[in-house]
């Protein structure tokens, strides 16, 4: 009976001593691989030639210097602009506050933020807002300096989605959009 109990208490205190660095230690994942093709249609029509704008390849967080990057990679060249439609890339940041950060592309690229704890937003046509939005290729990428951004969490959990709608010019194709990581959040921590 007691080595019963002996090798009982000597097991759990293995599992204790073997789970602790994965319950303890700051989770941060800063770069996610996306499926290709994953993406998600509203609507009748699956034209190939506006699937690609909409499909994520790559996302990720990162710090340079004072600014946090927030960074996707899409399997195709991003424009410059979308006629009779948009196209958004939001990073959905979820910590001791909300934040939506957002390159919208129509007529223009514009990126913009909003705190969703406060309501309160800046924008690239606006003014006053605490970075820079960059278009490149197959990259969309939105630098802030969080320092400027009253409660900007030190540590959150991150989500991108893209959104390209073209139901002014197409109504058989009202929507596509694509997310990463799929089914969850990452975490980043300063």
């Amino acid at each position: 009976m007691d080595r019963t109990i002996g090798l009982l208490v000597a097991m759990i205190a293995l599992v204790a001593a073997a789970s602790a660095p994965l319950i303890f230690a700051p989770t941060v994942e800063e770069s996610i691989d996306d499926p290709i093709r994953d993406l998600n249609f509203v609507g009748s029509n699956r034209r190939p030639d506006l699937r690609a704008i909409a499909d994520i390849r790559t996302a990720e967080v990162r710090q340079e210097g004072d600014l946090l990057v927030f960074e996707a990679e899409l399997s195709v060249e991003v424009p410059h602009e979308v006629k009779g439609g948009y196209y958004d890339v939001a990073w959905h940041v979820d910590g001791t506050t909300e934040w939506s950060l957002t390159v919208s592309i129509g007529h223009e690229v514009v990126g913009s933020y909003v705190s969703k704890s406060t309501g309160g937003g800046r924008s690239t046509v606006t003014g006053g807002f605490p970075g820079e939005v960059l278009v490149e290729g197959r990259l969309v990428t939105i630098s802030i300096d969080p320092a400027q951004l009253a409660d900007f969490p030190d540590a959150f959990r991150w989500k991108v989605t893209t959104r390209l709608n073209m139901g002014a010019t197409d109504s058989r194709l009202a929507e596509v959009y694509d997310y990463a990581p799929n089914g969850r959040y990452a975490n980043f921590r300063l």
